[in-house]
């Protein structure tokens, strides 16, 4: 035993030892404690709704025990410390060039033995409170887990760079690195910056900023008051005013100006979120793979295998319409156990508020001879207005009309909101299926879809994992059927299509799958 712990403590200390031969087992640095301690809240944060009690005592307690408050943030902060120490202590990580050894935990041990072949993408993040050290967290994505298999929280920038290029230069298989061979077209390059202007348009475009303002309900009242008191320094005296004798256009210009700052303010925080998140966004294509920089606090980097793309997405909102801008997202593969019809933020790369013309190319360098937005598309069957009003409008409209009345107690008043809500759910409906469309040819699939905004999304016929037709009875009366393919990265339903149009992508898909020797992934 004392032998072994010799040749471990004299085994090169380096981060891959060569063949299967495994180092010893490292520590993190000092500056892994912040990793730690930032986890424990994000625990915290990710269970909300069950701390919303919690909360609401502490706010309670602030407003009338100032002293009692400070001892239990106190006690709470010492915990987080104690529980990130202790963290810290127990992580344990080894390198081979073959495979990583993981171990950690405090109250759950874990220990995870990674082969480096089953590794997917590696991402690079590095938090502000890394920046000034030179570290980064290392995060493995593979293909058999639905979340992030490990991670090295902190590791110098430089070795971490040399052990990502080593897992990609050595990880894919011959005929993979064949395949990126013919996919890379060119030279390394940069595809795309993005500026401050362009990441305050996405923001403006992109809000989701009413997330927020949902969850600050409980602390309206106080800020109400806070409000008030700021408007009495300005000269308005809120307490005064009395609608019953003020004039409509009083009415309607105090309502006016407080819906603007409201909206105004909305747009700030979600302008303020886009540049914090993907301030200093670069796109830049190395060696067949797409690598995504971007984060003001938070530096992350992204890579995607061209190989590994399933679909290319062109995306507008209304706002984006006006203002001719474009998000594109490339998506890669899913991994087992995820929801193939839900996007994860790790398997895609999103690039924000491009023009028309950056559109274009992008799409053109991931998807040759794509032209998306260009295509004649055919329209998907009239009958779809029909089946969206009776599933989803006219229940909502039923239940607008039933709450009008339960409230109001006025049957007129009921049968009016009936039918403006039916008429707004049909004029959606008819928007919805307008935009609806379908195109495909010997190598290509692809669609379109939206509401008040469109989005046109194309993938290779190879790509197709699964099809599926479905077709009701009342479908089958009129030689109609909905479409799904099924890809790695999510699962894409074309609704009311002629059956013949249906089967005649079916077959070429499943001719594509079979002849064309290319892998999906």
């Amino acid at each position: 035993m004392k032998e072994q712990n010799n040749v471990a403590q004299s085994a090169n200390s380096s981060t891959i030892q060569s063949g299967k031969q495994l180092g010893p087992w490292l520590k993190l640095p000092p500056i892994a404690l912040a990793y730690f301690a930032l986890a424990v809240v994000k625990k915290f944060a990710g269970q909300l709704e069950m701390l919303i009690p919690l909360i609401f005592a502490g706010y309670s307690i602030a407003k009338n025990n100032v002293t009692a408050f400070f001892v239990l943030s106190v006690l709470l902060i010492c915990v987080t410390m104690v529980y990130s120490v202790l963290s810290f202590i127990a992580y344990r990580y080894r390198l081979s060039d073959q495979n990583i050894e993981i171990r950690s935990g405090v109250i759950q041990k874990s220990q995870i033995n990674l082969p480096f072949e089953r590794i997917q993408n590696i991402k690079l993040v590095q938090p502000i409170y890394y920046r000034w050290t030179g570290y980064c967290c290392m995060e493995f994505d593979t293909a058999g887990s639905a979340k992030n298999e490990a991670s090295i929280v902190a590791i110098k920038l430089t070795s971490a760079e040399q052990f990502k290029q080593s897992i990609m230069t050595n990880a894919p298989t011959q005929q993979s690195a064949q395949a990126d061979a013919q996919k890379s077209k060119s030279a390394d390059r940069l595809l795309i910056k993005r500026n401050l202007y362009d990441l305050a348009l996405h923001g403006l475009t992109n809000n989701r900023i009413w997330i927020v303002l949902g969850a600050a309900a409980p602390f309206y009242a106080d800020i109400g008051a806070y409000v008030a008191s700021v408007l009495s320094r300005w000269g308005i005296d809120l307490s005064q005013i009395n609608l019953k004798i003020q004039s409509d256009l009083s009415v309607v210009l105090m309502v006016l100006t407080l819906t603007m700052m409201v909206l105004l303010l909305i747009a700030l925080l979600s302008i303020i979120s886009a540049i914090i998140t993907h301030y200093d966004f670069t796109l830049e294509k190395v060696s067949a793979r797409y690598v995504r920089r971007s984060g003001l606090f938070t530096k992350r980097e992204v890579s995607m295998p061209l190989r590994r793309l399933q679909l290319t997405l062109y995306q507008q909102d209304w706002l984006d319409l006006i203002l001719k801008r474009v998000n594109i997202v490339f998506q890669q593969n899913a991994n087992v156990g995820e929801n193939l019809s839900n996007t994860n933020l790790s398997r895609k790369i999103l690039v924000p508020s491009v023009t028309y013309d950056e559109a274009d190319l992008l799409i053109d360098d991931a998807m040759p001879n794509a032209n998306l937005k260009h295509y004649h598309y055919k329209h998907v069957s009239r009958r779809l207005i029909v089946r969206l009003w009776l599933q989803f409008w006219l229940p909502l409209a039923i239940m607008v009309s039933v709450g009008t009345y339960l409230i109001a107690k006025s049957l007129l008043l009921s049968i009016i909101m009936l039918a403006c809500a039916g008429g707004i759910g049909s004029l959606a409906a008819i928007l919805s299926w307008y935009r609806w469309g379908y195109y495909e040819d010997p190598q290509y699939v692809c669609f379109r879809r939206g509401f008040l905004g469109r989005d046109f999304g194309c993938f290779l016929h190879y790509k197709v994992q699964q099809v599926r037709l479905h077709e009701s009875w009342l479908m089958k009366r009129h030689k109609l059927c909905s479409l799904s393919f099924v890809l790695a990265s999510q699962t894409i339903k074309i609704p009311y299509i002629p059956i013949t149009a249906a089967r005649k992508m079916i077959n070429r898909s499943l001719s594509q799958v079979e002849h064309s020797g290319q892998s999906w992934m």
